[in-house]
């Protein structure tokens, strides 16, 4: 309800950006969403990871933090178990209560995707846009300068880790199967930029409609990965027309998320592979036989 209720005010008052973020500013309202990301069903997951990935740019970390301690005073609430209950051995999230949030709900969904003994549907899609929410994080200058140390100590120790946290923090700096999933920007093998409308078996179809013109008919889609066998959906943008915007069925594996579709701010220019090339984290990678140092290429 108070979703509902931020959104009407900012429909009311004004359609301009500062006013929307003047409107959901505050703890309650963060929390609020932080409350459906965890709580909701997959698709409404899909939607708040999106309108997170813009506030963590622009709003301070000590809002989100603060959220937290607010939407986990009750301690028999899911989001509380959460964040109280589980015990990680990495240090990300040390600093935030928000990020240790976000790591320790990452490490429950993906549990799910490996258990086949819990309900994992739509848990790969969920588990892909957590990732990406939190590599947008720590490419941010000012999230970066919080948990820096953080993320380079669970580098160097990675193998000391257990199976689940060495898998999501290496995930922060690709996998996921290049990171596709539902309304992300990709590259084909063409250097066609493609925005992917989802997952599926079967092919797009012509089919005859009166007058005898042909339609393509897109066949049911999933928003991630379900099957080995799915191909990616995926709309071709034409940056010269808006004439030529075909559907098109692609395969995945020749796809190339594009991390850097939207201009870059002062603020967010931080890749976060730039952590992979500090000489004394890829000296301990080496050295823990995390990469192979040998390896041919």
């Amino acid at each position: 309800m108070q979703l509902v209720n931020l959104l009407a005010s900012v429909a009311t008052f004004n359609a301009y950006g500062s006013h929307v973020l003047f409107n959901i500013s505050n703890p309650q309202r963060i929390g609020c969403l932080i409350h459906l990301l965890i709580n909701a069903a997959p698709k409404v997951k899909m939607v708040i990871v999106k309108i997170l990935e813009h506030l963590v740019v622009v709003l301070p970390p000590e809002l989100f933090d603060e959220a937290v301690t607010i939407i986990t005073k009750d301690e028999g609430s899911y989001q509380s178990i959460l964040f109280s209950r589980v015990k990680t051995q990495s240090p990300l999230g040390g600093q935030n209560k928000f990020t240790k949030l976000l790591f320790n709900y990452l490490l429950a969904v993906r549990n799910k995707i490996w258990c086949r003994k819990f309900e994992s549907h739509d848990s790969y899609t969920v588990s892909t846009s957590l990732v990406v929410l939190i590599r947008k994080m720590m490419e941010n200058s000012v999230w970066r300068h919080i948990h820096e140390g953080e993320l380079k100590e669970s580098i160097r120790n990675v193998k000391s880790l257990n199976f689940q946290e060495q898998d999501a923090i290496m995930n922060l700096f690709g996998g996921e199967l290049n990171g596709l999933s539902t309304g992300m920007i990709a590259k084909d093998k063409n250097d066609n930029k493609v925005t992917l409308l989802g997952f599926s078996d079967q092919w797009i179809n012509d089919v005859l409609v009166e007058g005898s013109d042909k339609k393509k008919e897109v066949p049911k889609t999933t928003m991630g990965f379900e099957a080995k066998t799915n191909k990616a959906i995926g709309l071709f943008i034409n940056e010269s027309t808006i004439d030529n915007n075909e559907v098109m069925v692609l395969d995945p594996q020749e796809l190339v998320l594009l991390e850097n579709t939207a201009k870059r701010s002062a603020t967010a220019a931080l890749p976060i592979k730039d952590l992979l090339m500090d000489k004394d984290v890829m000296t301990d990678l080496i050295m823990n036989g995390v990469i192979d140092a040998h390896a041919q290429h």
